[in-house]
C-alpha cells in the first residue's frame, strides 16, 4: 500500500524534494486542461518527480459527451504525453476521471460507451487506461460499471472539510468497494496537506505498485521545456498559444517552438525585459 497525491496547475509550483520528504510514494499528475492545452505544470512535475523518484500516473477530468469527442480527448492527452517523452509502456496508466454533471446527464448506455471508447484509444496507443470516479455515482449506476474489470480509483471523502496530513492513512473500515475489476486505488480527501505544496491537496491509497516513470530524456534538455519551466516559476501561461502571443508581443513572427525562438525568448526573460503579451 502506497501513500500519494494527485494535483494540477490548481496547486501552483511545487517544491517536491519537500513532497518526498514529507512521505508521498507516488503522484498522479493532470494532463490537459478542459481547452486541451496542457497543465502548465505537467511538464514540470513530470521532469520534478523523476529527479526525487516520485512514481508517477496521468489523469485527465474528462467532458466528453460523445464517443468521438472521447476519441480525441484521449488522443489529445496521449499526444501531450508523447510529446514531454512518456512512450507508450503498460506501466503508464491514464486514468479517466468521470464526475462531470453533464456527462451524468446522459443515459447510462451513452456513458458506458464513452468510456468504453477513452479506454479503447488509450489502449489501441499502447499505454493503460483506468476509470476514477466518485462512490456515489459509481454505485448508483451512472454508468455500467461492470462493463469495466479495469482498476478502478475511487473517491470517498468519509471525514468531510476536515483537514487531514499526508501523514495520517484512512481508515480502511471506510474502503470503498469496487463491483468489478479491482480497487486499484482510494482518494480520501480533498483537504489534504504536504510540506512543500500551497493549501490543499487531493491525497490518496494505491494498492498497487506504481512503477517509476522511464520518459525520453531529450526533451527535458531543449531551449522549449527551459521556457516553459521559467514561465511556470513566474506565474505565466506556458501554453503553447500563448508563448505564441508572447513571441508577437517580443516582434518574433510565426512562432512555431523551434529552438532559436525560445533560446532568444528565454534571453529576453533572463534578462528582465521580456514582453509577457
Amino acid at each position: 500500500m502506497m501513500r500519494g497525491i494527485d494535483v494540477s496547475d490548481c496547486q501552483g509550483a511545487i517544491d517536491w524534494k519537500k513532497v518526498k520528504a514529507a512521505g508521498v510514494q507516488f503522484a498522479i499528475l493532470r494532463t490537459t486542461r478542459r481547452s486541451a492545452n496542457p497543465d502548465k505544470y505537467l511538464p514540470t512535475n513530470i521532469k520534478a518527480c523523476m529527479d526525487n523518484h516520485i512514481p508517477v500516473d496521468f489523469y485527465k477530468y474528462s467532458y466528453a459527451l460523445s464517443t468521438s469527442e472521447a476519441e480525441k480527448e484521449a488522443l489529445r492527452v496521449i499526444e501531450v504525453l508523447k510529446g514531454y517523452g512518456v512512450a507508450p509502456a503498460k506501466d503508464v496508466v491514464i486514468w479517466m476521471d468521470v464526475e462531470d454533471k453533464v456527462q451524468f446527464a446522459l443515459s447510462k448506455n451513452a456513458l458506458t460507451d464513452i468510456v468504453k471508447a477513452w479506454k479503447e484509444r488509450v489502449l489501441s496507443c499502447g499505454y493503460s487506461f483506468g476509470l476514477y470516479m466518485g462512490k456515489y455515482a459509481y454505485e448508483h449506476g451512472e454508468l455500467d460499471v461492470n462493463a469495466f474489470d479495469d482498476h478502478l480509483w475511487i473517491a470517498r471523502y468519509y471525514k468531510g472539510d476536515t483537514i487531514i496530513p499526508v501523514s495520517e492513512w484512512p481508515n480502511e473500515a471506510y474502503k470503498p468497494v469496487a463491483k468489478a475489476g479491482s480497487l486499484w486505488g482510494w482518494q480520501d480527501t480533498s483537504k489534504g496537506r504536504v510540506n512543500g505544496i500551497n493549501g490543499n491537496v487531493d491525497l490518496d491509497v494505491s494498492y498497487y505498485d506504481i512503477k517509476h516513470l522511464v520518459v525520453e530524456p531529450e526533451y527535458y534538455a531543449t531551449p522549449e521545456f527551459t521556457l516553459i519551466d521559467s514561465l511556470n516559476k513566474i506565474g505565466v501561461d506556458s501554453s503553447y498559444n500563448n508563448r505564441k502571443r508572447i513571441a508577437i508581443a517580443n516582434g518574433i513572427q510565426n512562432y512555431s517552438g523551434t529552438a532559436a525562438q525560445n533560446t532568444d525568448l528565454l534571453s529576453l526573460l533572463n534578462d528582465g525585459i521580456l514582453k509577457k503579451a
